[in-house]
């Protein structure tokens, strides 16, 4: 019947979870397969209980890891690679979210207007240098409706033509570097291979 076949799909489930953990591979390995069984087969998920059980303590027992932090100057090497593929946007989202400590979802999420520069009058209090940049955060991990601070001339200087450049050219409903989280990982993840980077390397988030 169908509960039978369903405890076969749990059986063969959980056999190839167990050979992923004793090969060695990530515990994302296996939760990837198992989100991937619920997907296709919704009915299925409930009985999937060995699978699950096998998943959950295999989360209980491998320690988060902590990831290398990128330096300043690896964030700009990737950067520049980006440029040089044309994809400037993603390059200066890159460095905003290393100055800024955004996430991924943050930093590709923003609009044109979330920037103020220097003689923006509706900042006027946080903004007291030409190398300052105010990005409004509407919604965040942390809370809503937040403002980052980014000190920086140089990436100020970038920053103020790019968002110049995109409000001449697009409407504010835009996203202001052009890219979405999911495009911007495979772009950071391709340039850090391209470059020789550590695969480990991530953005914020």
């Amino acid at each position: 019947g169908r509960c039978t076949s369903y405890r076969i799909l749990d059986y063969y489930l959980s056999c190839y979870m167990a050979h992923l953990k004793e090969a060695g591979r990530p515990r994302s390995a296996a939760r990837d397969v198992y989100a991937a069984v619920a997907a296709l087969i919704p009915p299925a998920k409930p009985h999937l209980m060995t699978a699950a059980r096998i998943l959950k303590r295999w989360s209980a027992a491998s320690p988060s890891r902590s990831y290398p932090p990128m330096s300043w100057e690896l964030a700009v090497a990737v950067a520049a690679f980006l440029w040089g593929q044309r994809e400037f946007g993603a390059g200066l989202a890159v460095l905003t979210g290393f100055q800024g400590l955004l996430r991924r979802k943050e930093v590709c999420s923003l609009l044109p207007d979330d920037f103020s520069f220097f003689g923006d009058p509706r900042f006027d209090s946080d903004l007291q240098r030409r190398d300052q940049v105010v990005i409004r955060l509407w919604r965040a991990k942390t809370g809503a409706n937040q403002l980052v601070v980014l000190e920086h001339d140089g990436l100020a200087r970038l920053l103020r033509a790019w968002i110049a450049f995109r409000r001449r050219t697009c409407c504010n409903s835009t996203r202001a570097f052009g890219v979405s989280a999911d495009q911007l990982y495979r772009l950071f993840k391709g340039a850090c291979a391209r470059l020789g980077l550590s695969e480990e390397y991530t953005l914020h988030s």
